[in-house]
């Protein structure tokens, strides 16, 4: 990925003590840092047309209209995987590995109950 290219991980700590060079280093340079803390990435740090430039290319793909009817669509579609998949298996048969008799009991007696 592009905005990847080039990323530069830095502590906070690091961040805190050198923060003016890293935000002259991200606007005259073109580098990007990301903050980390405990060895996570939190933040990045970057140059203000760099992110214009980030900001206008991500809302460029959503400027296509969905309509109401294609988001139908699309629901339906998942639930149509949901169910194919959920025919593939008799429920009645799956049991956890371990599981106590007693809890075994109580689910057929809540599902006679219930059907």
């Amino acid at each position: 990925m592009k905005l990847m290219e080039n990323l530069e991980y830095v502590s906070v700590a690091e961040t805190k003590a050198k923060l003016s060079e890293k935000i002259k280093s991200a606007e005259s340079k073109g580098r990007r840092f990301a903050v980390t803390s405990h060895g996570k990435p939190k933040a990045v740090i970057m140059g203000y047309r760099d992110y214009i430039a980030l900001v206008e290319n991500a809302a460029a793909p959503q400027a296509k209209e969905t309509s109401f009817d294609a988001l139908k669509k699309k629901i339906g579609k998942r639930k149509n995987i949901v169910e194919s998949i959920a025919a593939l298996f008799d429920e009645r048969k799956l049991t956890r590995k371990g599981q106590k008799g007693y809890k075994r009991e109580a689910v057929r007696k809540m599902e006679k109950a219930a059907g």
